[in-house]
């Protein structure tokens, strides 16, 4: 999952169920698709996107941390990078 890619980068985004219930991983999608193996039970925005059970599809863009503009990029299957700012 991107939940998974995220921590393997060192990022700890907050998450609880890990199975798109809770919405406690909710996090901005600037750009891209995430694909959900089954579509989560939390009520998520269009630019929105739950990283515990979503998987990139291509490249994506999110908005890890709003307070100081640091945003992340991905590719399926891809390690993160940083592109701080907006």
């Amino acid at each position: 999952t991107l939940l998974q890619s995220l921590h393997r980068a060192g990022l700890q985004p907050e998450s609880q169920c890990r199975q798109g219930y809770c919405g406690a991983c909710r996090l901005p999608l600037l750009a891209g698709q995430l694909h959900y193996r089954q579509p989560p039970l939390a009520w998520l925005a269009a630019d929105e996107c739950l990283p515990c059970c979503g998987e990139a599809r291509g490249e994506i863009l999110l908005n890890i941390d709003a307070d100081n503009g640091e945003q992340r990029r991905a590719k399926s299957g891809s390690e993160l990078s940083t592109a701080t700012g907006g």
